[in-house]
């Protein structure tokens, strides 16, 4: 166990850098983010927009399906195509005999997120 005086000095050197920490901070404050390009702004809305659409989605493809529960995600793409968000989402899922198979769907997309219509590609 550290004497008094050996307290002291730890105590004193922690004191130290958190006073040091503070003046750093104080003085030196990180720099705010650059601001987005219109591209990267976009970019952000577009992946907002696409996060709360997809389970509307998966909702809507897994209503469209004889065994529900065995929907299975593969890989979900998008393509931007300004006035509507095309979204493809490739999944397996249960046949009639009970055997997963590979399928894919598309869902238009309004950029306010309302999920337009899902069904297959033509």
């Amino acid at each position: 166990m550290p004497n008094k005086i050996q307290m002291k000095i730890i105590f004193g050197v922690l004191l130290g850098a958190v006073l040091v920490g503070w003046i750093k901070l104080a003085l030196f404050p990180e720099p705010p983010p650059p601001p987005l390009t219109p591209a990267q702004a976009r970019a952000a809305q577009v992946q907002h927009v696409l996060d709360n659409a997809y389970y509307q989605v998966q909702a809507q493809i897994q209503s469209s399906m004889l065994d529900p529960d065995s929907f299975q995600r593969v890989a979900v793409d998008y393509e931007d195509h300004g006035s509507y968000l095309l979204m493809g989402v490739k999944f397996r899922g249960k046949n009639a005999f009970g055997a997963l198979i590979f399928d894919h769907a598309e869902a238009v997309i309004s950029p306010d997120g309302t999920v337009l219509s899902v069904g297959k590609p033509e």
